[in-house]
């Protein structure tokens, strides 16, 4: 076998094994209303440590409530999880990259948001004047909520309708 034969099949090789990976890749997870990805509002807390990892652990309660854990979720940077009572009820997202069902990230444009999501409501943000909530829901209970800073999403909210209005997580 001469070296171009050698160059050639070792190419191949290189080739075959990235398609490989690229076709078995796990899909992004989306943020949506009910959810991100598997993990599902209203899940125990012992189901989603089954979907995220055993390093999903719980914090200490925070001084404002001590029935309300937040914490980052491993393997998903810029990703939250609020959990209330044991029972996850909100995801918080404020990552680029990080999408939602309809395609949105923080980082958006809010006029990009308005035409993926026709019909939120705005409301003003409790902390930075001219800034806004937009807000699609509640349905079923559920909403997702978008945080705007200076024309562009800033955060990204995602849970049961309670848990959506709470500006300041567990606190």
């Amino acid at each position: 076998m001469n070296r171009t034969t050698i160059a050639r099949h070792l190419a191949a090789f290189a080739i075959g094994l990235a398609t490989a990976g690229a076709t078995h890749a796990a899909p992004a997870w989306k943020l949506g209303p009910d959810g991100f990805g598997p993990l599902k509002i209203g899940m125990r807390f012992s189901e989603a440590r089954r979907v995220a990892g055993k390093r999903l652990k719980p914090t200490p309660p925070p001084q404002g409530n001590p029935q309300c854990d937040q914490m980052l979720l491993p393997g998903h940077p810029g990703v939250s999880l609020m959990f209330v009572d044991g029972t996850l009820q909100r995801v918080d997202v404020y990552k680029a990259g990080i999408r939602t069902t309809r395609g949105i990230a923080p980082g958006d444009a809010v006029r990009k948001v308005r035409q993926a999501y026709p019909g939120l409501t705005a409301t003003p943000h409790k902390y930075a004047s001219g800034e806004q909530y937009l807000t699609l829901g509640p349905s079923s209970g559920h909403a997702l909520r978008f945080q705007t800073n200076k024309g562009r999403i800033d955060r990204i909210y995602g849970g049961r309708w309670q848990e959506v209005q709470l500006v300041e997580g567990c606190f």
